[in-house]
Formats: C-alpha cells, structure tokens, sequence
C-alpha cells in the first residue's frame, strides 16, 4: 500500500478555513488510516506486507503558514511508527520516506 495523496492550503492560523483543514486532515491523515485499517488484515493473513506513506520535510519540522500540512504530515509520520510497530510481528514493514 502506498499512501501518496496530499494537497496543500497556505495561511496564517487565524485566517485558515477550519473546513480546508479539515478536508487536508481526512486526504493526508484519515484516509492513510482507514486503508491501513482494510489492509493489514490481508497483509497478516499472508504473513509478508508493505505500507509506504509519502512524507515530507514537514513531517519532521515546521513551517509558517502551513498547519494543516504540518499537522497532516506529522501525525501521519506516527501513525507509520504505529504501523511499523503492529505489523512487525506479521511481517509486514511501515515506512515513511
């Protein structure tokens, strides 16, 4: 599985539309999720699986006027580390790169 969707909106906190952050946070963040979630069953059940999530520089720092990227790429760096952690035991291997 490879998680690759993203999108971006540009804006001061104060001025960032909570319906856009919300729409980056189910694209980059919820839907990662929800995939994995229909995944890993058949990647446990064949003993061997990969989860690649594309990540960025701003899963690891961040940037002004940025938040929801940010907050997206940041929680999606975890929820990898998770993954990683889970599937280790079933032979299947989470990364970012």
């Amino acid at each position: 599985l490879v998680n690759n969707a993203g999108l971006q909106h540009v804006a001061p906190i104060e001025d960032f539309p909570p319906d856009r952050f919300e729409l980056i946070q189910k694209v980059m963040l919820t839907a990662p999720f929800l995939l994995m979630r229909r995944c890993l069953p058949h990647m446990y059940a064949g003993g061997w699986g990969r989860l690649v999530n594309v990540s960025s520089m701003h899963g690891l720092r961040a940037s002004p006027f940025k938040s929801a990227y940010v907050a997206a790429k940041h929680g999606l760096e975890g929820l990898s580390k998770v993954a990683a952690l889970e599937g280790a035991p079933h032979g299947v291997t989470s990364n970012c790169v």
